[in-house]
């Protein structure tokens, strides 16, 4: 799968530890079974494009954010 290689790499490069943690998957307003989901093969897939593509963007979004708040500590220190 492209995407899934491709964003691995990304997410690897940004910061080696952001991926190897796991983020929890939230609960829907709207529920369906286990059974439903994996007997409709495309409801499958979009849930489970859903999940990754949130995992992916969660650990980019730490890692942006740890990233940033490095900068900023580092500014901080050379103006002082």
């Amino acid at each position: 799968n492209h995407w899934n290689n491709n964003n691995s790499s990304w997410i690897y490069l940004l910061d080696e530890s952001s991926y190897k943690k796991q983020a929890p998957i939230g609960k829907s307003k709207l529920g369906a079974s286990l059974t439903e989901i994996i007997s409709d093969r495309h409801i499958e897939s979009l849930a489970s494009y859903a999940i990754g593509r949130n995992r992916s963007t969660n650990f980019q979004s730490k890692t942006l954010h740890k990233r940033i708040t490095e900068i900023l500590t580092l500014i901080d220190s050379e103006i002082k």
